[in-house]
């Protein structure tokens, strides 16, 4: 028994997850689970690169803050804005108290922003907000049979995507294909598969919030 839930939460829950197909990790209690995902304020966050070096360049900051639902996309229409682009991301995060949410397993974003940022020396001594890596959050909890990729995940929870023939890989040369050709519809697919990404991401924590109810 766990403490605090009487045996019909507990069988609303074992149901819940058969139904869906979840199950929590091994050891993992459902009070914490819970936990994990009850993010506070949050903001969501995907970045687009050149590569995944730190020596590549960020093109694009996606940000969707959750309570107001408002999306910004932080895009650099020359190759030289990455510094401009950064300069904005900071303005915006600067009076964020809730937690930064992203998906990568190993805190891609954090850490690539992160260098960008001392790089150019836009660091500061504010205080810096909590990000949360909802693929480690995953790992730790729940099993989903589905793989680790966030399409996969989010197409498996019922989320459909407006570009589904596109792929992470591909996106550092339509970028640099849009530099040359400034092509306003690729600007738009560009601009629409990293909402997408965002988007995805708070529907994966909204199902996986809700099974866990």
């Amino acid at each position: 028994m766990v403490k605090g839930i009487g045996l019909d939460k507990l069988s609303s829950i074992a149901k819940n997850y058969l139904e869906h197909n979840i199950e929590l990790r091994k050891g993992v209690m459902i009070e914490w689970a819970k936990s994990q995902f009850d993010f506070n304020d949050e903001v969501y966050i995907d970045i687009e690169t050149t590569g995944l070096s730190f020596d590549s360049q960020i093109w694009l900051i996606g940000m969707l803050f959750k309570k107001s639902n408002k999306l910004i996309l932080l895009f650099a229409h020359e190759s030289d804005e990455e510094k401009d682009i950064l300069k904005q991301y900071m303005k915006q995060v600067s009076n964020v108290k809730g937690d930064i949410v992203t998906f990568s397993g190993h805190h891609f974003d954090k850490e690539f922003i992160e260098q960008k940022l001392k790089k150019y020396k836009l660091w500061n001594n504010s205080p810096k907000p909590n990000f949360v890596d909802v693929l480690s959050v995953i790992r730790d909890t729940i099993e989903i049979p589905v793989s680790n990729n966030l399409k996969d995940m989010a197409a498996w929870m019922g989320y459909n995507f407006k570009h589904p023939d596109l792929a992470g890989y591909m996106m550092p040369g339509l970028y640099r294909e849009y530099l040359i050709s400034r092509d306003q519809e690729l600007l738009t697919k560009l601009q629409e598969y990293n909402e997408d990404d965002i988007r995805s991401l708070t529907h994966v924590v909204s199902f996986i919030r809700d099974v866990l109810s």
